[in-house]
């Protein structure tokens, strides 16, 4: 089975339609039905139900669409790395990381990249969410990692993950037991408790007190702004205070003892990948959103 035959087939399963997906292939409809049973025959199965309405797919071809998309991306990825290689580019790719996000992609898997394309070296830096706006905008790193949304119109931005907040608190503290252990609550019900969560370089700090001011008009009870949310998620499990941490951080934490209720608000921390306004995606740069993208569909993230 070729990679022009099982392209052909995708586009037939995109559009639902023989006559369409020959249009836009530049075959005739009689080319492409051929190049169709031949894979089915190669297959041993049918892939579509035909009907009067079009090609439906299948539960054969349903699998087929969905294995074949990691076929093609591996494809493409090849295509790119030796596509760099012919044109024997070298260079650096630096990359400003927000906190949080390589600890959750794991750094093993972020280096990696390297070995695709080793004519390349990486440079990384972490940081606060208001220090990667600063080096991405200063054009100090080519590309910025980082947690949405940000407070300036001076970049491009494309959206990668998106996981809601959450509230965690002691089990054993008057905080948990005024809102009766509910599974989600509202950011109004945390009025009277004190509040522990990332500082105000961080996203999350500024649009939890935004929330707050604008939707329910209090000032939230601030007990302690960190760099570090493991610290967050040790005081409140302390009884001291409610710690806001996003979902992923909730479930792998190590303490126990803690209660978590999902916001019922849209305060989200979402991953988008931020360039300087203006300027031009590299090659290297596209080949390392596509890397980090397939980790996070892998994870379920996307």
């Amino acid at each position: 089975m070729n990679t022009n035959d099982i392209m052909a087939v995708r586009k037939v399963c995109e559009t639902g339609s023989i006559g369409k997906a020959a249009a836009q292939l530049y075959m005739t409809p009689q080319a492409l039905s051929v190049v169709i049973k031949r894979v089915e025959n190669e297959l041993g199965v049918s892939l579509f139900k035909r009907a009067s309405g079009g090609m439906i797919l299948n539960d054969y071809g349903k699998a087929f669409l969905e294995k074949s998309e990691d076929l093609i991306a591996d494809l493409r990825e090849m295509e790119e790395m030796f596509h760099l290689e012919l044109e024997n580019r070298h260079g650096v790719l630096k990359v400003g990381f927000s906190q949080g996000i390589i600890v959750m992609m794991g750094i093993d898997y972020i280096l990696s990249f390297t070995k695709k394309y080793p004519n390349f070296r990486m440079e990384i830096i972490e940081g606060p969410d208001k220090k990667i706006e600063d080096l991405v905008r200063t054009g100090a790193v080519d590309i910025g990692i980082m947690a949405a949304p940000t407070i300036s119109s001076d970049f491009d931005s494309k959206p990668w993950c998106h996981f809601r907040c959450c509230a965690m608190m002691s089990i054993e503290s008057e905080e948990c037991k005024k809102i009766g252990e509910r599974e989600v609550i509202s950011i109004s019900d945390l009025r009277e408790h004190p509040i522990v969560l990332e500082n105000k370089d961080f996203s999350i700090y500024r649009e939890f007190n935004r929330i707050c001011r604008e939707n329910y008009d209090f000032e939230p009870e601030i007990f302690f702004e960190t760099v570090e949310i493991d610290n967050a998620l040790a005081i409140a499990s302390k009884g001291y205070a409610t710690a806001i941490v996003p979902v992923p951080v909730a479930e792998n934490s190590k303490y126990h003892d803690l209660h978590t209720a999902e916001l019922e608000e849209d305060l989200f921390w979402d991953w988008i990948f931020v360039k300087k306004k203006g300027s031009s995606v590299k090659e290297i740069e596209h080949a390392f959103i596509d890397h980090l993208t397939r980790k996070s569909k892998e994870m379920g993230w996307i």
